[in-house]
């Protein structure tokens, strides 16, 4: 995965500003990111500082936690001693630098980090104290790379783009259902705020207003460096950029809605094709099929590859077809399903019985063993039953 772009980093700052005023509950440290708890507004917002060398990245959660292996850090034991419990001021991003960003916690400190590949790092300074993840090393120089507006990615993007490249990690299986939820909730709460967000309005009253002073609810809004005309454009292209996100998100949040990612039953096997084999097969009551071999070698495959559970027939004192009742685990068969699968199995035998009275054997299959060496396909049984039934 690619390393996280300034123009990204920047868009990704207008969103961590609106954690200011939350306050650092949880420090969670990893082999190679540092989690930070902000709690605002009863949710917990979790940054996620992973220090990969090749792309360092910060991710954004919310009341979600992806399971890591925590490990405890110096650092980790700093920021719960000298910053635990305070609250975030500002969220700042050094342009002439890059991608370098300042979390502010008034007089208790800061923290920064720095995510530059093969320069990542995270400096905490409190007071005169100060650590850090990695050995401090000279900031390089900006890179001025353009990248594609169509191209830079969202922070749920990221998040995304970070989570697939988890998955090829030997892990549990995470559950579809889970993950979708997940991903709605996410864009539910992305385009909450992108409607929260005031740039029309701004935009309208600093039209009007052009030489005023600018109030203080859209001081947020305000580029210092730029002029008031500039500013202008800047809000009616940020306005026209936050509808069109909200849309997208919009058209992405009724796709994952409609999507029904139910667990779907995986339809079992044929026993023929699992077996190799050839014969004939029936299904009876309630879908439970039952199989006969056509030759004493198909007989013993269907038995090798049926389950423990499943039951072997075979007519008692008669040479003649086995056959095989594939069964769910725990399910019990009824009488009249027996009786049926055994009307099948007499049906198939060498020998026509007509008028006579029949004993059919019934097993578990995990209670059959074919005789070694034996091309007759016999086998030795125990713990079975004998059904009796006149044809």
């Amino acid at each position: 995965m690619r390393p996280i772009h300034q123009d990204e980093l920047t868009e990704y700052v207008s969103q961590f500003q609106t954690l200011c005023g939350g306050q650092l509950q949880k420090v969670l440290t990893s082999s190679n990111s540092l989690i930070l708890g902000i709690h605002k507004e009863k949710k917990t917002h979790w940054l996620h500082f992973v220090l990969n060398p090749r792309a360092p990245l910060i991710l954004l959660t919310i009341d979600f936690l992806p399971k890591i292996k925590r490990t405890t850090k110096p650092i980790a034991l700093f920021l719960k001693s000298n910053l635990e419990g305070a609250l975030l001021n500002s969220v700042t991003q050094n342009q002439k630098i890059g991608r370098v960003i300042d979390f502010n916690f008034g007089d208790r400190g800061k923290i920064e980090f720095r995510l530059f590949p093969h320069g990542q790092n995270i400096l905490v300074q409190a007071g005169a104290k100060s650590i850090s993840w990695n050995k401090v090393k000279d900031l390089p120089p900006p890179l001025n790379k353009i990248v594609p507006s169509e191209n830079l990615r969202t922070l749920d993007e990221l998040y995304m783009e970070w989570e697939s490249g988890q998955s090829k990690k030997p892990q549990k299986k995470t559950d579809p259902k889970a993950k979708q939820l997940r991903a709605i909730k996410n864009i539910e709460v992305e385009i909450e705020r992108k409607e929260n967000l005031k740039w029309t309005e701004f935009a309208e009253w600093l039209k009007q207003n052009l030489d005023s002073e600018i109030p203080k609810e859209y001081m947020d809004y305000v580029d210092e460096n730029l002029t008031p005309v500039e500013n202008l454009e800047r809000a009616y292209q940020k306005a026209k950029d936050t509808k069109r996100k909200i849309e997208v998100a919009k058209n992405r949040l009724q796709e994952l809605k409609s999507n029904d990612l139910t667990p779907q039953k995986k339809q079992q096997e044929s026993l023929f094709e699992a077996s190799k084999s050839k014969g004939r097969k029936k299904l009876i009551q309630n879908s439970l099929e039952i199989y006969v071999g056509k030759s004493a070698k198909d007989n013993l495959n269907l038995l090798r590859r049926a389950k423990p559970w499943d039951y072997w027939f075979h007519l008692r004192d008669f040479p003649g077809a086995h056959a095989i009742l594939r069964r769910p685990r725990g399910y019990e068969v009824g009488e009249s399903e027996l009786r049926e699968a055994c009307e099948f199995l007499i049906q198939n035998s060498a020998k026509k019985l007509v008028g006579e009275r029949v004993d059919v054997v019934l097993v578990e299959c995990r209670f059959v063993r074919p005789i070694k060496g034996d091309k007759l396909g016999r086998v030795n049984y125990h713990s079975e039953r004998v059904l009796s039934l006149r044809v």
